[in-house]
């Protein structure tokens, strides 16, 4: 991965301390979505711990699933998990920030002038949406910066390198499995039309197998397809998740423009119709319901401000063109990270949703998931040998749980279809455990805060935290109120 000399290197590495420089106030962001699960899969890289269980089956998490669909991401965050979530964090922030200079290193092999260049890359640098989504702990984040090393090797030629980085990035995050695949029906074009290659019988070209071989991970994820849907089910995420995500992949609309006119030229049209396939491909997820993490967008934002960027220059004149980067580059900075509060310009600017300011994003950031922070200050592993979490979310049991009390014991449980709660009563009421419910509507997990509410330890609008010793001898209340409940009328 060779930079170009002189000062190009200089800009990159500018880009680069400015990335990193926009992401640190992220670093003490609350728990966003279920990246407490990515840092427990790398931490126990995909291992069972029996020491926190399901207390229905007595059966402990399966998170290698999980683990070989992105082995990779969790062999990378692995060391610093060992000290902890915060130091996990700090990696990704700073790969996260590499992302800026790769695709000003894309757009310059591509053609772009440096102006140009740089432009594109304000683009992962500055934008808050891309900005913050780039320090959670999603392999996406990860992944993206490798795509774009590739897709650079594979310009200046050197194909072998390219597909060795697209494999180390589709082990990452099956994201780059859609450029892998793009690679392979390109190659496999070519040859077809060189008569170099038949389909059958078969008979490719070294490269064109290398290819094929490459997309080996994609077997893994199919196999592995049915836990993982179990871990995240149709409809997990809402439909406003791909609304955010199509507005910070191309901010807003605007880039679309640029892709669209980018299709009509010859020398930007393979970058737009890229771009464009990488929108279409997670927008399909999101219409199934399986809209992606916010980390998703940074591969696509990237690639499409490539394409906007090389369309402007094959569109304007040399002149103009300057003057059109410059307004662009300062509208940018202006719209996303200079005006706070500026809802009515953003949205002028950006009809599909406003960013935010860079300061909104790193205050709305800090105040993320607060109830969460906070109950993970009641566990106070000199005080508690063991938890009992009811209701918590799946990607909340070991990070920041189980964790938080040195990796001691621990059962986890949920309200829907549960019948029997006598065991409910007796980890809840033990001297040494402190039980935590995040509150819901369902009649058990109201039933639980009713019986055992004169021994709350802590409360906020999420969680219910007890000390359940000093309520022993509730949990044949607790099952004769719930069976009276739970009777048909």
């Amino acid at each position: 991965m060779r930079w170009p000399r002189g000062s190009d290197a200089a800009v990159a590495i500018a880009l680069f301390l400015l990335s990193l420089a926009v992401r640190l106030p992220f670093l003490g962001a609350g728990h966003h979505g279920y990246e407490g699960a990515e840092f427990s899969v790398a931490r126990q890289l995909g291992q069972e711990d029996t020491r926190v269980l399901y207390l229905e089956n007595g059966e402990p998490g399966d998170a290698g699933p999980l683990f070989w669909v992105r082995p990779l991401h969790a062999l990378v965050l692995y060391p610093a998990s060992l000290f902890g979530f915060e130091a996990a964090r700090l990696v990704m922030v700073a790969v996260a920030s590499a992302l800026a200079p790769a695709t000003f290193r894309l757009a310059r092999l591509a053609g772009a002038s440096r102006p140009t260049a740089l432009v594109a890359a304000f683009v992962p640098a500055l934008v808050p949406g891309l900005a913050g989504a780039g320090t959670h702990l999603y392999p996406a984040a990860l992944a993206a910066p490798l795509v774009l090393f590739a897709l650079g090797e594979r310009i200046r030629g050197r194909w072998p390198r390219a597909l060795l980085w697209l494999v180390v990035a589709s082990w990452i995050d099956e994201t780059a499995l859609l450029v892998l695949a793009g690679r392979l029906v390109l190659e496999l074009r070519d040859g077809l039309h060189r008569r170099e290659a038949k389909l059958w019988p078969v008979d490719l070209t070294i490269r064109q197998t290398a290819h094929l071989y490459a997309l080996a991970p994609a077997a893994v994820f199919a196999g592995l397809h049915a836990n993982i849907v179990s871990l995240f089910p149709l409809g997990h995420w809402g439909g406003a998740t791909a609304a955010t995500f199509l507005a910070e992949a191309t901010l807003g609309g605007w880039l679309l423009v640029g892709l669209a006119f980018g299709l009509r030229s010859s020398s930007p049209r393979r970058w737009s119709a890229a771009a464009l396939l990488l929108l279409a491909a997670h927008l399909l997820l999101a219409a199934l319901g399986r809209a992606p993490d916010s980390s998703a967008a940074l591969l696509p934002a990237a690639t499409a401000s490539v394409a906007a960027a090389l369309t402007m220059e094959s569109l304007l004149p040399e002149a103009r063109r300057r003057r059109a980067l410059v307004a662009a580059a300062l509208l940018l900075v202006l719209l996303v990270a200079a005006v706070p509060g500026s809802v009515a310009l953003k949205r002028t600017a950006s009809p599909l949703a406003a960013q935010p300011s860079m300061a909104e994003a790193w205050t709305a950031a800090r105040l993320e998931n607060r109830d969460l922070e906070d109950a993970r200050r009641q566990m106070d592993p000199t005080r508690w040998q063991a938890f009992f979490l009811i209701d918590v979310p799946w990607y909340h049991v070991y990070e920041p749980f189980h964790y938080a009390l040195h990796s001691r014991e621990g059962r986890f449980t949920s309200t829907p279809g549960v019948a029997d709660v006598t065991r409910w009563g007796a980890w809840i009421e033990r001297s040494d455990v402190v039980t935590v419910v995040a509150k819901n509507d369902h009649p058990l997990n109201r039933l639980v805060r009713e019986t055992y509410g004169d021994c709350a330890l802590h409360e906020n609008p999420t969680y219910f935290i007890l000390a359940g010793a000093a309520c022993a001898g509730r949990g044949a209340e607790l099952q004769r109120r719930w069976d009276e409940t739970a009777a048909p009328p």
